[in-house]
């Protein structure tokens, strides 16, 4: 149901699941200095509103609703703010006292009425300190971010992907806040996603909301390419030594080449028995952990380990042995079909959770598709020895970037 131009409505109607997932899918261009308002608008929409401006009083309308949740995001997607707002409500066929109306109701309030004060922002903006300092805190997760700072060289969205926004704090404030939350309101094209046991009768109060119509967003999908950034090395006190192998693939976005490349993947490093794991891990005792990873809109790949720092430069001979022979010599035919066996198995699993179906539903809509489960599992069967093997032959190592573990090294 399109309720204005690119505000549209999409139901997909089920009874095996005892909630109602009511999924508020926003796009804007994305602004660096407005995303920490709308990180601020994540935390406090279905929060904090007119009717319930306090964690008391909305915490006892959620617990009328019989334990309604609300669950905000925002994040960049290559040149988008992709802001979310997940409610979810216990299907009202089970119980007698509440109505569908009365979970609209909330939604409308929650929405379109939220409360908002500096004090509330202000905490807001701790507990995002609070967030960036545990997530830096994880070595791993702290070589990511450098990671991209140095990438951030080639492209933007490096930059705009960091996880550590802190410099924002000082500029985000009630005003910033109030406008972040306008423009998300009439300029941001926005996917409603229901599923549950609904139909649109349920939803004709939304035509009532007025909804304005707005422009479209243009995604950029365009394959990333990477300047050579060659061996790069971090250092901190932390016992063990993290690893970041990032790749060009040259692909580009679309279904079939995706798919080639979630095969290829799945052999290489991220399957129950991929060659990294067994060979790197399991016959050679040389890391504790190691996957490997694709970027699909970014078109890029990378391997991710944790080990001593002693094995870092044999792990990495290793893993450019690993890759050179599979895109020379192609898979083996038990590995082939182990890996789309795999994911085919896998995607049957996730199509049993809400939110997996959601963001099916959505990537059609980012990818411009139409794709059903059953063409996601068509397009697996169809993939090749050959498209294995193109796949991972076309692999451009574009940096290697280590954290060096210090305590790893005095410990030896």
């Amino acid at each position: 149901m399109n309720l204005a131009r690119n505000v549209d409505l999409k139901i997909t109607k089920t009874d095996k699941f005892k909630d109602i997932t009511v999924h508020f899918d926003f796009h804007l261009p994305y602004v660096e200095d407005d995303y920490l308002a709308y990180y601020v608008l994540s935390d406090l929409l279905g929060e904090y509103s007119d009717r319930y401006p306090d964690k008391l009083s909305m915490t006892k309308r959620k617990d009328l609703l019989y334990g309604a949740k609300v669950e905000g995001n925002a994040e960049v997607f290559r040149n988008t703010l992709h802001f979310s707002l997940v409610y979810h409500f216990l299907d009202p066929s089970f119980i007698t006292d509440i109505t569908f109306k009365d979970d609209i109701a909330f939604i409308e309030e929650t929405l379109f009425h939220p409360s908002f004060s500096p004090k509330i922002i202000e905490e807001i903006k701790l507990n995002y300190q609070d967030r960036v300092i545990r997530y830096l805190d994880k070595p791993g997760n702290l070589l990511n971010e450098r990671t991209k700072e140095e990438l951030a060289k080639d492209h933007r969205l490096f930059h705009d992907q960091c996880g550590d926004k802190r410099y924002l704090l000082a500029k985000t404030d009630l005003i910033k806040v109030q406008k972040a939350y306008e423009h998300l309101l009439n300029d941001a094209k926005i996917g409603i996603y229901v599923l549950g046991n609904v139909t649109e009768a349920d939803f004709m109060d939304l035509k009532e909301w007025g909804l304005s119509a707005r422009d479209d967003i243009l995604f950029d999908l365009s394959p990333v390419r990477l300047k050579e950034h060659g061996y790069v090395e971090y250092q901190k006190d932390i016992s063990q030594a993290y690893l970041r192998i990032v790749y060009n693939c040259d692909t580009q976005s679309d279904p079939a080449n995706y798919f080639k490349r979630l095969v290829a993947n799945t052999i290489l490093g991220s399957g129950p028995s991929s060659r990294l794991f067994k060979i790197v891990r399991e016959e050679n005792s040389l890391c504790y952990s190691i996957y490997s990873l694709i970027k699909r809109s970014e078109g890029l790949a990378e391997i991710v380990a944790a080990a001593s720092y002693v094995h870092i430069a044999k792990m990495c001979s290793l893993i450019d042995k690993i890759i050179t022979d599979l895109g020379d010599k192609g898979p083996k035919e038990e590995e082939l079909m182990v890996a789309k066996t795999y994911l085919i198995n896998a995607l049957n699993a996730n199509d049993d959770t809400a939110k997996n179906i959601i963001d099916h539903l959505i990537a059609n809509d980012i990818y411009q598709t139409d794709l059903t489960l059953h063409d996601y599992i068509e397009f697996i069967k169809q993939v090749t020895w050959d498209d294995v093997k193109g796949i991972v032959s076309a692999y451009r190592k574009k940096g290697t970037f280590v954290l060096r573990g210090l305590d790893d090294e005095k410990n030896r």
